[in-house]
This record gives structure tokens, sequence and C-alpha cells, in this order.
């Protein structure tokens, strides 16, 4: 088999690569203006059978349901952004892994945020206790 029949033998449909994506699975978007756009809005159909799933991103440009009110608890999105006098910050659901422990080296926590004198800061504050799962589970 050359490489032509080789790269189009592994070809798959939007749908098919977000099948491939797990419930607590980590992913990464590549940013700016390359995110395939197919793949997100596959990503944001397919959501609802998910739970738990972070992405991490440094910026994407375009369409972003995947962020919208009803993927909570479905997609999770880390992200500090600073643009000129705005800082946005968006972290992860307090429950941490359905209370199941810490997750992607994560401990469970909070995100604390600090305003003063026309500064944001933010950080992240580990509880100091682990959950731990029930015994039937």
């Amino acid at each position: 088999m050359n490489l032509s029949e080789r790269y189009h033998s592994r070809l798959v449909t939007a749908e098919e690569a977000v099948r491939q994506i797990h419930s607590g699975n980590r992913i990464f978007l590549t940013g700016n203006c390359s995110v395939p756009q197919k793949t997100l809005a596959a990503l944001v159909n397919y959501a609802p059978q998910l739970e738990n799933v972070e992405i991490c991103q440094s910026l994407t440009v375009g369409p972003a349901d995947y962020v919208s009110p009803e993927m909570q608890g479905h997609l999770h999105v880390n992200e500090l952004l600073r643009w000129r006098d705005t800082t946005f910050i968006n972290g992860g659901a307090i429950c941490g892994s359905w209370w199941r422990g810490s997750r992607h080296g994560t401990e469970e926590g909070f995100g604390l945020v600090t305003l003063r004198d026309n500064r944001v800061e933010w950080e992240y504050v580990d509880y100091g206790w682990q959950a731990r799962r029930a015994a039937n589970e």
C-alpha cells in the first residue's frame, strides 16, 4: 500500500472521530483559526453521552458552542484570558470528578479570584482533603 492509499484508508468523518472521545478524557484544541469547526460541532452533538471531558485550549477563534451552559457536566474548559483591561476566567466544576478524587493531576479544590487595585489575580486552592468513592462503587 502506498502512502496515499494508507492516508485515505485512515480518514474518518467528524462524527466517527469524536466517538473516540470517552468520559473523563482530556482533549486539546489546537487554537486560533485551525480548530476544526465540523469536529467541534460533532463534539457538541455527542457531548450529552459524555461526562467530565476536559478541553484545553490556548485561543479558539470562531463559534464556541462547546462552552454553552447546557454543555456543563459534559465538557469543561479551563482557561485564563487577559485582553486589554478584561480578565476572563473559566474553571472546572466544583464537584471535580463527581467527588471521586483528583482529576488529571488537579486535586480537589476551587479557583480563588482576588480583585485588588484594578488587578485580577487568580489561583487554584486545594481543599486539603481527598474525596473517596463510596464502598459500594
